[in-house]
């Protein structure tokens, strides 16, 4: 179970602290540039439900990718002033395209600064035939106070708990791009060699071969890691692999502390 946060409280947002706090943002991320920019200058405006909505048929967004991005924040005034960082956010897209399909998305962020703990509450990614995922998740070592501390502690944030429920059809797995024709018994024993089955169980690792069969149904996936799970630990045991032995060694590695269950509900979803 997710480490319990307190209820989420959304400030009323006037359509100018709206703006204001989507122009710091956009100020505040330029240093996490990505193909050479950062969040692009936008007209935000104010939804009938409360929510921060920025529509991306304006320049400098990609309407092809998605119809509108939508915000809310705690501590929206502190943020927005340059005197801290928002307690929570909550974050939503609208007719985001994956594969061939558009998509609604969802997510709530909550930083509990005292315990060192970065929350995800209720992330989604929904279809409208009704597959998707639904999940949440507790990252630790989020001990800062503002941007600069931010910047210095992504890279020793470990996940230590997830949970989620994955409603799968062919479809979702096609937007994906999640190829299973490869995946039979063999493969998966061979790929877990060096995986213990007190890391993944027999029962588990029976419900993910039912699913890669069934491809239509429910998968609940809960990961733990008392130590916490980094990418350091998800990415250095993969370099310079070659090979499905150095592969399944490699996995050995990373999932050292971490126990995955699984369960399989077919059926329609």
């Amino acid at each position: 179970m997710l480490a319990a946060s307190p209820a989420l409280g959304y400030d009323g947002m006037s359509q100018q602290a709206c703006q204001d706090a989507w122009d710091r943002f956009a100020q505040t991320m330029g240093s996490f540039e990505i193909n050479g920019s950062g969040p692009p200058p936008s007209v935000v405006t104010i939804g009938s439900d409360g929510w921060c909505a920025i529509d991306t048929n304006q320049p400098h967004w990609n309407s092809s990718d998605m119809a509108q991005v939508g915000f809310r924040i705690e501590n929206a005034d502190a943020y927005i002033h340059g005197t801290g960082l928002p307690a929570a956010i909550a974050l939503r897209i609208v007719d985001l395209k994956i594969g061939e399909r558009r998509y609604s998305a969802q997510a709530h962020l909550r930083h509990l600064p005292a315990s060192g703990m970065l929350v995800v509450e209720n992330a989604s990614l929904r279809h409208s035939d009704g597959s998707g995922i639904a999940a949440g998740y507790v990252l630790q070592g989020a001990y800062f106070s503002n941007v600069a501390g931010l910047q210095t502690s992504l890279a020793g944030l470990r996940m230590t708990e997830l949970h989620a429920q994955i409603s799968v059809n062919q479809r979702l797995l096609d937007d994906l791009d999640v190829d299973l024709s490869e995946i039979n018994r063999v493969s998966l024993g061979e790929a877990l060699r060096d995986v213990s089955r007190f890391q993944v169980d027999t029962a588990s690792r029976q419900a993910f071969l039912r699913m890669v069969t069934d491809r239509e149904g429910k998968l609940r996936v809960d990961i733990t890691s008392e130590r916490g799970f980094g990418w350091i630990q998800a990415v250095v045991p993969f370099m310079d692999t070659s090979g499905d032995q150095d592969l399944a060694h490699a996995l050995g590695i990373a999932m050292s502390g971490v126990t995955i269950a699984l369960a399989w509900e077919q059926g329609d979803i």
